[in-house]
C-alpha cells in the first residue's frame, strides 16, 4: 500500500508541460475585427524557431484593419497543441495579429486562413478555405466602412 501511495504521489506531483489547444468554432464577428490589432492579407517571407516560439517575416499586401510596415515580424507559438499556428515559408494568410508586450502574435484560435493550398492538402478543405475567406473578405469591407 504504501509503494501504491508513493507512485501515485509521484506522478502527481510531476508536473507535464503538454496542453491541448481547443478553439470553439464560431462565424466572423465584429467581436474578431475589434479584439484584433491588425487585420491584414500577405505573404511568409521566413519562418525561425526562437525556442517554442516561431518568428514569422510576414509581408503584407493589403490591411483591413490597423496601419503597419509594409514586412512585419509575427510571433505564434511552435506546436498546435499549444495554441500556434502550422506556418510554413511562402505561404498566403489573411492574418487577425493581436499585440502583446510591443510585438504582434498570432494564434489558432483567431480567425486566420491560409489561401494557398499546400501539397498534401486535399481540394475539399482547400476550397472550404477559399469560401470562408470570401465570406471574410466581404465582412472586413463592410467593417472597414463603419
Amino acid at each position: 500500500m504504501k509503494k501504491l501511495v508513493t507512485v501515485l504521489f509521484i506522478l502527481f506531483a510531476y508536473q507535464v508541460s503538454a496542453c491541448i489547444c481547443t478553439c470553439i468554432e464560431s462565424e466572423f464577428s465584429i467581436i474578431d475585427y475589434n479584439s484584433a490589432e491588425l487585420i491584414v492579407k500577405g505573404k511568409v517571407l521566413k519562418v525561425d524557431h526562437d525556442g517554442e516560439t516561431k518568428v514569422i517575416t510576414f509581408k503584407i499586401y493589403q490591411s483591413f484593419k490597423g496601419n503597419s510596415k509594409r514586412i512585419i515580424e509575427i510571433r505564434t507559438l511552435a506546436e498546435g497543441a499549444m495554441c500556434g499556428l502550422d506556418i510554413n515559408n511562402q505561404d498566403k494568410w489573411l492574418l487577425f495579429i493581436n499585440k502583446r508586450n510591443n510585438r504582434f502574435h498570432v494564434g489558432l484560435c483567431d480567425k486566420n486562413i491560409r489561401y494557398n493550398k499546400r501539397p498534401n492538402q486535399s481540394i475539399e478543405d482547400c476550397k472550404a478555405n477559399s469560401k470562408k475567406m470570401k465570406s471574410y473578405f466581404h465582412k472586413l469591407k463592410a467593417l472597414k466602412k463603419l
